[in-house]
């Protein structure tokens, strides 16, 4: 039976005040493509954001990046740690013109260095 890998409203980041706090509180980490933002929580969920600011493009370029990163984050999302957490993905003007896959092995670089990866995944 295949993993569900869905991205369902509970497990993303719905909320201003949720952006602004993990912004806010954040350990930053800051990459060619986009920012992310980590939160440690005590809380069992994990949450993710995402977003794109006029620097990326037009409405049609800042929803691509947007669908680039969610994407990526749901192939990631099961072979990430069991913790709590809290995640924004802010998408630079490099997003633009980047492949699915650049995007992909950049959120993978991101998630090992916070250290969120599990052992399995680490290896490739």
């Amino acid at each position: 039976m295949p993993c569900n890998r869905r991205l369902r409203r509970h497990e993303r980041i719905t909320e201003q005040y949720e952006y602004k706090e993990v912004i806010r509180k954040g350990t930053v980490l800051a990459g060619r493509r986009f920012k992310s933002y980590l939160l440690i929580r005590g809380e069992a969920r994990r949450k993710a954001g995402f977003i794109a600011g006029r620097g990326v493009g037009g409405a049609v370029e800042r929803n691509r990046a947007r669908r680039l990163l969610r994407e990526a984050y749901r192939q990631l999302k099961p072979f990430t740690s069991p913790l709590g957490f809290k995640i924004v993905f802010v998408a630079g003007p490099g997003i633009a013109g980047a492949a699915a896959q650049d995007v992909h092995n950049d959120m993978k670089s991101v998630f090992r260095n916070y250290d969120l990866l599990t052992e399995e995944r680490r290896s490739d």
